[in-house]
């Protein structure tokens, strides 16, 4: 059965983005022309009958979205249980993860959500539980009873800090925790493993960054890092609380795996961007993931790198949508896609 799932893959991978459809899609210019371009793709359906003149960028979101969802759901229905399970958690987790984090925020700023301010997905709470909990605690609480046990334990760090990334870095410390639990179940899982390992050592330097940059002390935070930490924060984590930020690149390239992301990162860093220390960290996840799909083509792990890159073509299909409707010029867009 797994062999059919990677054989699938196979093909899906084949309708992706060519290299000369992001050229024609980066010359487009005009919305219009975006439109047109994208219809001679494997986007053709998601796109027939819009009316390109009124999609603004949630809407454009949705349904780049809406294709990610469908390309999973093809691989992942064929599945069996516990696997299926894994790759739904995998794939779409992360992004109820968002909703989460959206809620999360406009809870402690006392602001209204809507459904439609968040992705549509429910694998462990409705869109609906989340709009309608009354405030902050009772949304704590709520997780807390789904089992969100990282999360709820940073609440007091938050009330102390006033730094709701504590609880965003519980969450996922959460949502990593969960996968490791299912893996246990698939047999041939040391490929996915690598890719999950790559992932959540990522996802543990971005925390640290970010935690350094508000100057609150790592061991405040040692629950949930240690739940995602690796490779990467076993070999450098005794050396990360101490170290100055500009010293973190270098201290990362220590760890031969990593050695690649010193260069984006210390731009990052320097210019105090998030953004770009997210888009450093995500450009080598699919790089890794594309080296994956090369060596392990007939392995399970070639399904969940397939995922990571479905996510990489529609984030760079966003990132091309957002920057032709603020009229940014091709070669600034250019720097906001991903490429392996």
């Amino acid at each position: 059965m797994e062999e059919y799932l990677v054989v699938r893959a196979h093909g899906l991978k084949l309708r992706f983005l060519k290299p000369e459809d992001y050229a024609r899609l980066l010359g487009a210019t005009s919305i219009r022309e975006f439109f047109n371009i994208l219809s001679s793709t494997d986007y053709s359906g998601s796109i027939e009958g819009l009316r390109w003149e009124k999609i603004g960028l949630e809407d454009f979101f949705k349904v780049v979205f809406n294709k990610y969802v469908e390309r999973v759901e093809l691989i992942s229905g064929y599945a069996p249980s516990e696997l299926g399970r894994l790759l739904q958690t995998y794939a779409l987790g992360r992004y109820e993860l968002i909703n989460l984090k959206r809620a999360l925020r406009a809870k402690a700023l006392g602001e209204r959500i809507e459904i439609e301010d968040l992705c549509p997905v429910e694998l462990h709470i409705h869109l609906n539980e989340l709009v309608e909990a009354e405030g902050l605690e009772e949304l704590l609480y709520m997780l807390r009873s789904r089992g969100y046990r990282y999360a709820s334990k940073m609440y007091d760090v938050y009330v102390t800090s006033g730094f709701l990334g504590t609880i965003e870095c519980g969450l996922e410390a959460d949502y990593y925790s969960s996968l490791y639990e299912m893996l246990k179940e698939v047999a041939t899982a040391e490929g996915v493993r690598e890719i999950l390992d790559i992932e959540a050592d990522l996802r543990w330097l971005y925390w640290c960054i970010v935690f350094k940059f508000k100057n609150l002390k790592l061991t405040r935070v040692m629950t949930p890092l240690r739940a995602m930490g690796r490779e990467l924060s076993e070999r450098i984590g005794p050396y990360i609380e101490e170290a100055y930020l500009s010293d973190i690149p270098a201290l990362v390239a220590q760890v031969v795996r990593f050695r690649d992301l010193e260069e984006a990162l210390s731009r990052a860093i320097r210019e105090e961007d998030y953004v770009l220390i997210d888009h450093a960290l995500s450009s080598k996840l699919y790089r890794e993931a594309y080296r994956v799909m090369r060596r392990d083509f007939v392995s399970l792990a070639y399904v969940f790198a397939f995922i990571l890159a479905c996510e990489m073509e529609m984030r760079n299909l966003n990132a091309i949508f957002t920057g032709k409707k603020v009229g940014l010029p091709s070669s600034e867009i250019q720097r906001f896609l991903f490429t392996y």
